[in-house]
């Protein structure tokens, strides 16, 4: 985790001499799912059920969230989107109906409601 966040260090400050602002994303995935707020995962080839992802991956986007917050950046937290079956065409690809919930979801992050 720290080797990601000194890449992430790097990245930002490319971006910025860029010009350009830093934008982040956590990142959800679709091997797994909350359905009446409990984690259900896929079946593995052996019958027994995993989670995925979903911890490691966690860990990660926490890391992300944290960094954004240490160095000011602007950070999109996807991963805590609900998605539904559905959602995902496999385990990183989303639908259409996948796409929309992430899109409105990073649009409502900047677009103030009247």
């Amino acid at each position: 985790l720290n080797a990601y966040e000194t890449r992430l260090e790097t990245l930002a400050q490319k971006i910025t001499n860029f010009g350009a602002d830093p934008v982040f994303m956590t990142q959800p995935a679709g091997d797994y799912l909350f359905i009446n707020g409990r984690l259900h995962g896929r079946k593995k080839s052996d019958g027994k059920v995993s989670p995925g992802r979903y911890y490691s991956l966690g860990a990660f986007n926490e890391r992300l969230l944290q960094a954004c917050v240490k160095n000011k950046w602007i950070c999109v937290d996807a991963a805590s989107i609900r998605f539904e079956k559905g959602d995902f065409y496999d385990d990183v690809h989303t639908t259409p109906s996948g796409s929309a919930k992430v899109g409105q979801f990073a649009a409502q992050q900047w677009v103030k409601q009247p």
